[in-house]
């Protein structure tokens, strides 16, 4: 069980330095495949787009 949670916290920072623009184009892509594997993940993803946005719209 705790391999899949790790696996999913990398997921997720991934996302979070993918909405920071730290992701090289080769990581992008990679993450853009894990992505593909889950809904949840995309789900996470846009919420961390939208939050990110939210919050430069209320600096």
């Amino acid at each position: 069980m705790s391999t899949v949670l790790s696996k999913v916290q990398a997921i997720l920072k991934k996302i979070d330095n993918y909405v920071k623009g730290k992701l090289s184009e080769d990581e992008k892509d990679q993450l853009w495949v894990e992505l593909c594997t889950s809904e949840e993940l995309i789900d996470c993803l846009e919420l961390e787009l939208l939050l990110s946005h939210w919050v430069k719209m209320h600096e």
